[in-house]
Order: structure tokens, then sequence, then C-alpha cells
């Protein structure tokens, strides 16, 4: 059942503990159509299923067996994968353009999406002028209602947006440009609505569909063992296998000492137990919320067997951006590059499943700005909006690491990300090292730049910044080398084929 926007107001008194695509048919397009048998189109379904804040640590066979055990058979999962950068919106900026901030224009969540250069010319516009069947269900860019309001953005045919911050249960959706309050957890919601798009495909269009669970990232409601400011678990049964999880304590891990840090990290005392308390619980909110989103993931891939459609699908899997859960002594923060929050889970299954002699994991740097063209390249598409207004995307297609493949371009690979949002840096992710510099924190504009740089082969766990004074002399080459790379970096617009150094 679904109600008007005006009953937002709804205390829940109960858990909802599951749901089906027609228990929510007021929500669908109307009429409906049974799905009907799949013809062979050339192009394949692409679905994009994306978490929110979800740890790379989170990504396992303990928190989510289905989706790990899915995609370790027959996917292939990328162990270097990166956001670029690590938050919400600059991140899906990057995915809707193939670009990287210095030229999508979002470098903040504030205000997010007015930001957006060029916001006709995105990935949902290329896809439909393919032929795609489109739709966005979830949770959009950050500030999206203050330029658009209800209305569904460019090039999407299926619009069921969460409007502003949603809350796991108490929240609110654009259906096509009209406001509802669904009845239910939002996974399951999710789950649903992608069901019914899968079994209501057109037998000649392939869909594009976008799935952007707000799981796990925390809300401002709090409710059974998860406090306020934590993600919200479906249900006590899914939060009690992680009831005494212990929180994961690498050597980053309240870092004993920061001397060699930049002023945030620096000046930041050391978590006391407290502290150290809260943030395991919170650990704990995150794993049981992703229970729900592996049961979510689990019918919607179900769906794709019983319409005979699986092995006639893209699916990539992948988190926004990470978390700091304590290391560098941060919690609850994402902004800041160092691996906990920059790095995230991805992992993909290529139409068909994964071929015998590709590795069930693969080693190259890759980004969510890659996302873009890797669809593109399965749908047979360009990024363009017409036949003369194209973007020229930064990224890259990752179909031919897939496939087994090592293009030219993933060697020594080097990936721009700026930010200005509380910290304003750029900074540039090699393989194996890490520059920043960083121009301001939460407490305003440094007096000069700071610099932090980090050999991540001999030191991932990042404890040894190498542009430290004291270390400067015996680095200053390597330096020197990777600043030069940097410049070049935020300021490319575009990748060639031609170019073993992408932008």
């Amino acid at each position: 059942m679904i109600r008007p926007a005006a009953a937002l107001a709804l205390v829940f008194t109960g858990l909802w503990l599951g749901g089906c695509a027609d228990k929510q048919s007021d929500l669908a397009p109307t009429p409906a159509q049974p799905y009907p048998e799949r013809s062979d189109v050339a192009a394949p379904n692409l679905l994009l299923i994306t978490t929110d804040d979800q740890t790379t640590s989170s990504y396992n066979a303990e928190v989510m067996p289905f989706t790990h055990r899915f995609f370790d058979r027959d996917g292939v999962e990328f162990r270097d994968a990166i956001a670029a950068p690590p938050l919400c919106c600059p991140a899906r900026a990057g995915i809707l353009t193939g670009d990287y901030p210095q030229n999508h224009g979002v470098t903040a969540n504030t205000p997010g999406y007015p930001l957006l250069d060029n916001k006709k010319n995105v990935l949902p516009a290329w896809l439909d002028r393919a032929g795609y069947r489109t739709a966005l269900i979830g949770k959009y860019l950050n500030g999206y209602e203050s330029i658009r309001g209800l209305a569904a953005d460019i090039g999407w045919d299926r619009w069921f947006a969460m409007i502003g911050d949603p809350d796991y249960r108490d929240f609110a959706v654009s259906v096509d440009g009209t406001a509802r309050s669904p009845e239910g957890y939002s996974s399951d919601v999710i789950a649903d609505q992608a069901i019914d798009l899968i079994k209501r495909r057109e037998a000649d269009s392939p869909f594009f569909a976008w799935l952007a669970f707000n799981a796990p990232h925390t809300v401002s409601l709090g409710a059974g063992p998860c406090p306020l400011n934590a993600a919200q678990p479906r249900s006590a049964a899914d939060f009690a296998p992680f009831a005494e999880t212990p929180l994961p304590q690498p050597p980053s891990f309240n870092e004993a000492d920061t001397s060699d840090k930049s002023r945030p990290l620096r000046d930041h005392g050391r978590l006391d137990a407290a502290a150290i308390a809260e943030t395991t619980l919170a650990y704990r909110c995150q794993l049981a919320a992703l229970r729900s989103t592996d049961a979510a993931i689990r019918r919607i891939i179900g769906a794709l067997r019983q319409t005979d459609q699986l092995d006639h699908t893209l699916i990539v899997f992948h988190s926004d951006n990470g978390l700091f859960y304590g290391e560098h002594r941060i919690s609850g923060d994402k902004r800041y590059p160092l691996e906990p929050a920059l790095r995230v889970p991805l992992a993909v299954y290529p139409p068909g499943g994964r071929a015998a002699a590709t590795a069930a994991r693969n080693n190259a740097l890759v980004s969510t700005v890659d996302l873009a063209p890797t669809l593109l390249d399965y749908a047979g598409a360009d990024p363009c909006l017409t036949a003369t207004k194209c973007r020229r995307v930064d990224g890259r297609s990752i179909r031919a690491l897939l496939e087994g493949a090592t293009p030219e371009w993933t060697r020594g690979r080097a990936v721009p990300l700026e930010l200005d949002d509380g910290f304003h840096y750029e900074a540039i992710r090699t393989s194996r090292y890490l520059l920043m510099h960083l121009f301001g924190d939460r407490d305003g504009p440094l007096p000069e730049p700071a610099t932090e740089l980090y050999d991540l082969n001999r030191d991932p766990w990042e404890l040894e910044n190498l542009a430290a004074e004291q270390l400067r002399a015996p680095n200053r080459t390597l330096r020197k080398r990777l600043e030069a790379r940097l410049r070049a970096a935020v300021q490319c617009a575009g990748t060639s084929d031609a170019a073993p150094d992408p932008c």
C-alpha cells in the first residue's frame, strides 16, 4: 500500500518483514503487463547496484553471503577499486557523467546537484537514446530537488527517487513526479520496484536500472539496538548475528602517532573507550543493514533467473565510498582520501558470467568514474545526447579486464581526486602511491597547504607520511614526480586510447 506524501508523519508500530512486487502495484506503471518471452537482442540489460558508505571490510561471505557467493562464483571482484572522490554526491556525479569532479563540477554534497555541469548530457540520456528503458530506483544526488523538485531527471523513463535524506522506514519518494510514502523497509521497497521492472521488461528493449540503496548510510532516527546516527537494520533478527562482532582494528586504528599527518588528523585526540564502544556499535549496525540488502539482491537475481534474463544482464555491485571506523582516529567520516574511505567494494557479473579464462579477482586500479564508460561499452552506445552533443568522459571501460585482458591504460594509471566539502584537497592515487595537498579542513583554510604522501606497497595502512619534514630529503624525487602527475591530472579532460597514462 502507498499513501500520499501528506502522511509522512506515520509512526511505524511494527516491522515489515518482507514484500513482493504485487503488494506495491499502485506504484507500478499502468497498465500492468506480464513479462514477455525474451528475444535475442544484441545489447544486454544493465543493472547498477549501489550501496551507500559501505566499507570493503563489510563485503564478505559472513555479512553478505548471497551477494559475495554470486560474484565470487560467476563474476569478477576488483580489489583496488576507489571512489573518485570519497563522498556521496561527487562520486555519484562521476557515475552519471564518467567525469572527475574537475570536469563535472560537483566537489561537495552541498549544494550538490546544482553544481553539476551540462546536466542534460548524462548516462541515462545516452542509454535512452540507444534504445534502453531506464529506471532510477532509490537514492539520487544530494540537492536534486532544489533544482527540479519532484520531476524526473533527464533520460529516466522510470523515476522512483528517494526525497531528501531518507530514513529506512519513514521516507518519501517521487514516483514519476508524484510524492508518495511507501510502507516497508527501504531495501525491500527498492527490491520490489526492481523485480517489477524486470518482470515488465519489453521483449525488444533492454533496460538500464540504477538501484541505489540508502543502506548502510547513517540516519537521524534510531530504533531497537541501533542508536541515532547509525544504520538501521530491518529487524532484530538481522542484527543478532553481528551483536558480538568485533570492530576491525588494523594497525591504523586509533593511530598512536599522528605527528606526521596534516592538521585534522594530527590534532584529533585518540579515541577513548566510550568512543570506541560507540564506533563498534555503529559498525555492527552497518553490517546488520547490509544483511537486508543482501536479501534484496538475492530476490532481484532470482527474478532475473525466473525471467530468463540473468545471462543477458551486466550486473555491477559497488559502494559510492567507504567510511572510517576509528582508523587514524577518525569515526563516521569519509571525506579524507585515505584507504578506509577511498577504497570501495566493486564486483561485476558480465553477461553470461565470468569467462573460464578470467580471474575471479583483479588488482587493476579502477574507480567509480569508470562505471559509465563500461556500461556504454556493453550497450554499444556513445556519451552523446545527440549526434553532435557529446561528453568527453574521463573514465575507462573495464570490459577488457572482465574478459581477461590487460589494457595498456592500466599500466601506471593515476586517478585524480578533488573535494571541497569540509576537507579541501587535490590528490592523486596510483596503484602504489597516494599524494595529497590539503588546503583546508573543518576548522577552515590551512595557513599553508599540507602534503601527505604514502607508499601503499610498503605501508598499506598509511602510517608513515613520506612528505613529512624529517623524511622529505630521501623522497624528494618521488614527490616531485607525483606532483607533476597531480598537476597534469587535475587539469585533464577526457581520455585517449593512444595515451598510456589516462586522464
